[in-house]
């Protein structure tokens, strides 16, 4: 444990100095490969039998290598594709997500490709943020960021549902919707989800309003004091059922205008990236049970130099922080055959 926080140390203190940017790069390059081979090889998805679809990038197929065989790993077997599987479970397979706009924009993709499903919005109540812009920073209520639109949300029918909780930092309201799904997983009859999906750590950067006011240094302190805070919790959960944590991928500010922050540099980003990433492989030192889910960021990469980089195409690449049609249904795709994997298991 030591040894992997280190290096984060001497980056949080390099970022401080401007000269010692490249350093800093540098250091969050060697960390994340570092801690990232070790991931790689260390665990398979806890708490079902079975076989997975690609959730690692040590285990993507690239376009010079050979084609992946029929099933997802040795000894396969084929499985009913979503959302079949799920009709032959005879119960209602529950997925949870919990994050920022880019896990919503999945849960809102997930429901509009698995009809009928229709959402229900929190409602929110009544904003106390009339006269001025609302900033944000950790241990925000959910009902204020509501107030302004940011709101949860659920869908169901007889052969799945979906919860999205916002909440895009990791505060007590992050560890307190962590603490539900434990308890549901304890009860004997209770909604336990199938699978839960973790996003987040984009909103500790100075593209949020109100962390825009805070040093990147310390943002990144933050993020590492909660994720930290969040361990317990998470590891509670990842012995119970099946926890993803979705890694940032790339972002397309090169080719798509940015409302919020123009001049945000693709070096800047991936400064925030690099640590983000590596933060999150050093969690997994302590919940060896968490899934990484990184898989899709060579589709996001290729996907930004060879659609957006060459036309401006607003369905498949609307912004720079959001990826388009094409490349969510392909995350829809992976997330409902893990959940069919998972549901489709024998139960313990």
């Amino acid at each position: 444990m030591m040894a992997a926080a280190w290096p984060l140390h001497v980056v949080r203190r390099a970022w401080r100095s401007k000269s010692n940017k490249a350093l800093t790069v540098a250091l969050a390059m060697l960390l994340t490969l570092g801690v990232f081979q070790r991931a790689d090889r260390r665990v398979a998805p806890p708490a079902a039998a079975g076989c997975w679809p690609s959730l690692s990038l040590g285990e993507v197929a690239y376009p010079w290598e050979s084609p992946a065989p029929a099933g997802d790993s040795p000894g396969c077997g084929s499985v009913p594709q979503p959302p079949d599987c799920l009709r032959r479970t005879g119960h209602t397979a529950h997925l949870a997500i919990i994050g920022d706009s880019r896990g919503r924009q999945i849960y809102v993709n997930l429901v509009r490709d698995n009809p009928p499903l229709e959402s229900v919005w929190q409602t929110p109540g009544e904003s106390q943020e009339e006269d001025r812009q609302l900033e944000f920073a950790p241990e925000l209520a959910p009902e204020a960021f509501c107030s302004v639109g940011m709101c949860s949300s659920n869908a169901t029918n007889e052969h799945i549902s979906i919860r999205f909780l916002w909440q895009p930092f990791f505060d007590q309201h992050f560890l307190k919707a962590l603490q539900t799904f434990v308890d549901e997983c304890q009860q004997p009859r209770g909604t336990c989800p199938d699978m839960v999906l973790v996003n987040g750590g984009f909103w500790y950067s100075g593209r949020v309003p109100g962390m825009d006011k805070i040093a990147q240094h310390e943002q990144l302190t933050m993020l590492r004091q909660g994720v930290l805070r969040a361990a317990p919790a998470l590891a509670r959960l990842a012995r119970r059922t099946l926890t993803l944590w979705k890694l940032e991928e790339a972002m397309l500010f090169e080719f798509v205008p940015d409302k919020y922050r123009l001049r945000l540099s693709k070096v800047e980003y991936m400064e925030l990236l690099l640590v983000q990433q590596a933060l999150i492989y050093e969690l997994t030192l302590q919940v060896p049970e968490l899934v990484i889910w990184s898989s899709l960021l060579p589709e996001v990469t290729r996907h930004m130099f060879h659609v957006c980089a060459r036309r401006a195409d607003r369905d498949n690449c609307p912004d720079p922080v959001h990826m388009g049609r094409s490349l969510q249904s392909g995350f829809s795709d992976t997330l409902m055959a893990v959940l069919c994997r998972r549901a489709t298991a024998p139960r313990r």
